[in-house]
């Protein structure tokens, strides 16, 4: 289950930024390496009633707000690494 929400992270910002495959390559460690780096401190700050609204989306209205989050993603900065 939490590949399955790593990939549509990824596509959210594959989509959001207009990105190509054969352009730029995403790290699945990368990404998983930021919402670890992130995670405690978000838990810690908000508050759970916070979520609530995201409970009751439609899955249309989720995926067009995950676009807009999305576009506050550095794709830079998940690119991932090709050893030599």
């Amino acid at each position: 289950m939490a590949y399955n929400v790593l990939a549509v992270l990824q596509s959210a910002v594959w989509a959001a930024h207009e990105l190509q495959h054969d352009e730029i390559e995403l790290s699945s460690y990368c990404f998983a390496d930021e919402i670890r780096a992130h995670y405690a401190g978000m838990i810690m700050a908000v508050i759970p009633t916070a979520w609530k609204p995201y409970d009751r989306m439609s899955a249309a209205r989720l995926a067009e707000v995950l676009l807009q989050i999305a576009l506050h993603a550095y794709p830079n900065r998940l690119l991932k690494f090709i050893r030599m």
